[in-house]
């Protein structure tokens, strides 16, 4: 299934916890139930900012694994 997400955020290569200040800041933007895209790296990030985004509420809607990177769809 794919989804109409209103934002894309690209912080492949930032590390934590600054990316996930970055992914926040996105958050800020937009509305309750907004999608969000996101891009980010294999490994640590993607557990970590997995987790922080369930944390704080959001619903983590799809991942996609692109090779050396992830795709996520997150509803705020």
């Amino acid at each position: 299934m794919e989804y109409s997400v209103k934002e894309s955020i690209d912080v492949k290569g930032v590390s934590c916890p600054v990316n996930f200040a970055r992914i926040k800041a996105a958050l800020a933007l937009l509305e309750k139930d907004d999608l969000l895209e996101i891009f980010l790296d294999e490994g640590s990030a993607l557990t970590s900012v997995s987790r922080s985004l369930k944390e704080h509420g959001h619903r983590l809607l799809k991942v996609n694994n692109l090779g050396t990177s992830y795709r996520m769809v997150i509803k705020k």
